[in-house]
């Protein structure tokens, strides 16, 4: 385990300590009977007091009861006196805001407690500590609620009154607790992640997805704490299937070039063959025209042996040959423009 691990387990249990501790001093607030007393200068009881304090020329009040023993430092105990009706307690509505107040500090404090609790055992959201946050500050606020009680005109603050009063034990507790709220509210944001954890709301099991593009935990992210720190055992881990990764994508591109290529290849090959077919077909075609062509000249010449035809030039003598009966002698062209016929004639 490395020193980032130890130091994430040891912050969230102090503060799941300090936040116990709080709600413990809430509580102890809420129940107590002593969170001021008033003594009355004369000794006499003052008529401005209402029940229970009517008769009572000093007396330990509390939120949810009374003493009649002001020299005495119990909190709770015998010497505690529930209210009979609490709600109709006091001069004004201050003293049950203040009564309010101590029954929703502690239970608020409970639920920011428990989103402590799973985020340490389970897992942690995104955002999460701005809701632990807001819980113990809005906590701290309903905690400091809880002095009205003192504000109460029955007792100190009205003019005529001849009391005289001085805060106890459950005040300092409510103070106390008060503080803690405002102090976890600032270290809650501050809390690392747990070694192995996510930060995406999903629970650390191996193989188990919350969605189809999550990862197994046994591949989350590296966690890096709000303090700027990292486990250097995730780190290295994280390294590790980074590099795997770029390994076996840089193969899969490779297949896919050769693959591409291969394509290519034989396509070009094709191409060529097709070429070199046409090419064939060409000269085959080149071979047939000339074969025509001279074959018809052949049929011409025979024709024109047959005929006997004379092709005569203008300015050229013909030479009969001594079989047709001539001498063998040249004989002058006749003119160009001389009648066929005649020449048959002659």
């Amino acid at each position: 385990m490395g020193c980032g691990a130890i130091f994430a387990i040891c912050t969230r249990c102090n503060v799941l300590f300090l936040s116990s501790v709080a709600i413990g001093g809430s509580l102890l607030t809420t129940i107590s009977c002593r969170f001021f007393t008033y003594t009355t200068l004369d000794g006499q009881v003052w008529e401005g007091l209402e029940g229970p304090f009517q008769d009572l020329p000093e007396a330990s009040v509390g939120l949810f009861g009374y003493s009649e023993a002001t020299t005495s430092t119990a909190l709770v105990g015998d010497s505690c006196e529930r209210f009979n009706d609490w709600k109709l307690v006091g001069q004004s509505d201050v003293f049950q805001v203040a009564q309010v107040a101590a029954i929703c500090a502690p239970l608020l404090g409970f639920l920011a407690w428990i989103q402590i609790v799973l985020e340490f055992l389970c897992c942690r959201l995104y955002g999460g500590f701005v809701l632990m946050s807001s819980l113990f500050l809005l906590t701290a606020a309903v905690q400091a609620c809880t002095f009205l009680v003192f504000a109460d005109t029955q007792f100190c603050l009205e003019p005529e009154s001849v009391n005289e009063c001085q805060f106890e034990a459950g005040a300092y507790i409510s103070f106390g607790a008060m503080i803690l709220y405002a102090i976890l509210a600032c270290l809650v944001s501050n809390i690392p992640a747990s070694p192995g954890q996510r930060n995406d709301g999903c629970l650390i099991k191996t193989g188990w997805k919350s969605g189809p593009h999550d990862r197994e935990s046994t591949s989350h992210p590296l966690v890096i704490s709000t303090h700027g720190q990292a486990d250097p055992e995730m780190a290295l881990s994280m390294e590790t299937k980074e590099t795997q990764k770029g390994v076996e994508s840089l193969n899969q591109e490779q297949q896919q070039e050769e693959q591409q290529q291969a394509v290519d290849d034989d396509a070009i090959e094709g191409e060529e063959i097709g070429k070199e077919e046409g090419e064939e077909m060409i000269e085959e075609e080149e071979i047939l025209v000339i074969e025509d062509e001279n074959g018809e000249h052949v049929v011409m010449e025979e024709e024109i042996m047959e005929e006997e035809v004379v092709e005569v030039e203008e300015g050229e003598e013909v030479q009969q040959p001594a079989s047709e009966g001539g001498d063998g002698q040249p004989r002058p062209a006749p003119p160009a423009d001389a009648d066929p016929s005649n020449q048959k004639a002659e």
